[in-house]
């Protein structure tokens, strides 16, 4: 949403632009299993989860969620409302 006074959306721009690096980072970190050891892989953040578990496939369908949200989604909603607001500017 976009409003004229821009503070709600300033501050939540804002807030997403300072935890989109991390929230990323964290969910491929969450994909990230290790080279089979004793016939069993293991996440490469925490060796005490072993990978594709329910618990596991629960936490990286997750994260596939929150990266498609915050690295493709978000960025195309804001230049959509960034040439929405350019174009009702220049009337």
């Amino acid at each position: 949403m976009y409003y004229k006074g821009g503070e709600l959306s300033s501050t939540l721009v804002l807030l997403t632009f300072l935890t989109t690096p991390t929230v990323i980072t964290l969910g491929f970190s969450a994909m990230g299993c290790s080279q089979p050891i004793g016939g069993t892989q293991y996440l490469r953040l925490d060796y005490t989860v072993t990978c594709w578990t329910t618990n596991h496939q629960i936490a990286v369908g997750m994260a596939a969620l929150m990266i498609t949200l915050l690295g493709i989604v978000f960025p195309i909603l804001m230049a959509v409302l960034l040439c929405k607001a350019n174009q009702d500017s220049e009337i």
